[in-house]
């Protein structure tokens, strides 16, 4: 997706302290970065969930790109 961009990753990391407040907000970039956030994809795989379709769309790939870029 940002094949052609040059990453500042203490930035990028560092960012959200610098524009949150509290806990929660800073913990989502955390998860997102770190990619932490389960999805159905990866819910099916731990059989959390019946189905890996995403939940929105019924696309067959429900990531984390899939979800908050397309």
């Amino acid at each position: 997706m940002f094949h052609h961009y040059i990453l500042d990753w203490e930035k990028v990391y560092l960012i959200h302290h610098v524009v949150s407040l509290d806990t929660r907000t800073r913990l989502f970039p955390f998860k997102i970065l770190n990619q932490i956030i389960h999805t159905n994809k990866s819910s099916h795989k731990m059989k959390l969930v019946n189905t890996f379709l995403c939940s929105f769309c019924k696309n067959p790939d429900e990531s984390l790109e899939h979800l908050f870029c397309h």
